[in-house]
């Protein structure tokens, strides 16, 4: 299990600035698209990311 402040790390990087761009593109005439483009991206990214360190922790071992 996360710990605690790895958790709060995560809801910070990641769920902050999806929640700000998704007051932006609501507020304003943005395209739907590109928020949702920008959320695909962003977890894709994320699991890119976590996969690229797991290997490297199990190659470390």
């Amino acid at each position: 299990m996360l710990p605690l402040a790895m958790v709060a790390m995560i809801a910070l990087t990641i769920g902050l600035p999806v929640l700000l761009f998704y007051a932006i593109v609501t507020a304003s005439g943005v395209d739907p698209s590109l928020f949702t483009g920008m959320v695909a991206g962003t977890v894709f990214a994320t699991f890119l990311i976590a996969t690229i360190f797991e290997i490297k922790r199990l190659a470390d071992l």
